[in-house]
């Protein structure tokens, strides 16, 4: 009896299917997102209101739009720690990145001297052609009937200055 229970036991493991997985895929998670389209927030400052104004905005804004938020150490950090932030972090929707040198993002002249720089292009929007650069006070209504990627054939939009 003991040798026929072994002999279906064997018998239905090889007849379970194999589970390999890949630990290193290839896929490459930004492919799945416009390149170029990206949301920008330059924020130095670690505010509050980072993390749910960044989860509206994706939320608003087109689906095939992708966000970069450029900081510093400490409000990379403050936005960082977010579950929801790190999912779409992994989901390749939203960059991270700490303002290197010879930027800064102290003041708002630094910015603005920043964005007049076309190394800043270069080096971190290399296949972006179009950019929605909000600020931290900016929000977008959720219930409008027109979309970002209706104002696309603007060369630009923005708040009289």
């Amino acid at each position: 009896m003991k040798d026929i229970a072994k002999e279906k036991y064997h018998d239905a493991i090889e007849h379970l299917p194999a589970v390999k997985v890949d630990w290193h895929p290839k896929y490459d998670p930004k492919a799945q997102f416009n390149a170029s389209k990206v949301a920008l927030l330059i924020e130095g400052r670690p505010i509050p209101h980072l993390v749910p104004q960044l989860l509206h905005m994706i939320a608003v804004v087109p689906p095939d739009w992708r966000f970069v938020f450029i900081g510093t150490n400490k409000s990379v950090i403050s936005v960082s720690r977010s579950f929801a932030t790190q999912y779409q972090e992994a989901n390749g929707k939203l960059d991270l990145v700490i303002m290197p040198k010879p930027w800064k993002i102290d003041s708002k002249e630094d910015v603005y001297r920043m964005l007049t720089d076309i190394r800043f292009y270069d080096e971190f929007l290399p296949d972006v052609e179009w950019l929605l650069k909000f600020e931290s006070d900016s929000i977008m209504c959720a219930r409008s009937d027109d979309s970002l990627n209706d104002w696309l054939h603007y060369s630009w939009a923005g708040a009289p200055r």
